[in-house]
């Protein structure tokens, strides 16, 4: 079942209103294509960004100088004022967009989310520093309002690619983890003596070498895995959203667990807790591949890099039983 939708931002009544009826979910792409604009943004979403900027810069407008700052103080208010609304309207024009996507698209409400605070915490400095502040303190709120309206053109532009960017994020977390594990099998001639835990140390035992060797495989399939799960979720413009968006949850189990393997990888080896660290890995990584698949966007690629992380899941796991 989907989430409940939540306001974009609770603690702003003017945040939630919205004319627009709820829609029932739908295939993410499907109408967003013809719907979004070139910035992710209906024109009418994108005029009223634009609102907020004009409002905003009337205010400035009224602190140019220093000079006769109580009688610019009162034009600058009424000035505030009307940004509120720009920004109050903004918010109804982004939840009316946001209703396209229907109840499940969590990652890309998340996303605006981020972004609609930011603009609601900049406005409300700005009317602060319209009322008791001096000029230097509205030229910088200014600033931060036109940075927050800025900050909608990097939205995602749909609920597809809200969970694709996500997922890229953690894939860079991944990815060091697993490039540290993969290094461990090699020599490092520059290294400090105190600092060169290399499994091709003649102080390991054969089983610490076998174990770091086969943990450096597995490290190495797992990003294998994750790049053959992020590419369909980047180039797909339709997706089975309700499926797919719990992959992000499980991305993030996999770059824990991927961390605790890495942590592991040096001796004395605890071997109860690596085990326990590869199992949570395959778990999460098998539940990844399994929303790909529900949602339909899987490929050949897809399959082989599944391939490819069972065989190193099944090898490691045997070594660590011995």
């Amino acid at each position: 079942m989907s989430p409940p939708r939540a306001p974009v931002d609770a603690r702003d009544a003017d945040a939630a209103t919205s004319d627009a009826p709820a829609r029932a979910p739908v295939d993410a792409g499907e109408g967003l294509e013809t719907f979004w604009g070139p910035h992710g943004w209906t024109a009418a979403t994108a005029r009223a960004l634009d609102g907020v900027d004009a409002a905003c810069a009337r205010v400035g407008v009224c602190f140019r100088n220093d000079d006769d700052l109580e009688d610019s103080r009162a034009a600058a208010k009424a000035c505030a004022g009307r940004t509120r609304d720009a920004r109050a309207a903004a918010m109804r024009e982004i939840e009316t967009a946001l209703a396209v996507g229907g109840e499940g698209a969590r990652s890309f409400r998340e996303e605006v989310t981020v972004r609609a605070n930011g603009m609601r915490e900049a406005v409300m400095a700005l009317t602060r520093a319209a009322e008791t502040g001096t000029s230097a303190d509205v030229r910088r709120a200014c600033g931060a309002v036109f940075e927050s309206t800025k900050a909608f053109k990097t939205c995602p532009r749909d609920p597809v690619r809200a969970v694709s960017a996500r997922l890229m994020k953690t894939a860079t977390l991944v990815k060091d983890a697993c490039e540290e594990m993969g290094s461990l099998g090699e020599d490092d001639v520059d290294a400090d003596e105190e600092d060169d835990l290399r499994f091709g140390a003649d102080e390991f035992s054969e089983e610490e070498k076998a174990r770091g060797e086969a943990l450096a495989t597995f490290g190495k399939a797992c990003m294998t895995l994750l790049k053959g799960l992020i590419l369909p979720t980047v180039k797909t413009k339709s997706a089975k959203l309700e499926a797919l968006e719990p992959i992000v949850e499980e991305c993030a189990a996999l770059q824990n667990a991927i961390d605790d393997v890495g942590c592991g990888c040096y001796p004395p080896h605890d071997l109860e807790e690596l085990r326990s660290s590869v199992a949570a890995c395959a778990s999460a990584g098998r539940k990844m591949y399994a929303c790909v698949r529900d949602a339909e966007i899987g490929d050949d690629a897809t399959a082989a890099s599944l391939t490819e992380f069972e065989a190193a899941t099944a090898t490691v796991e045997k070594i660590l039983q011995q």
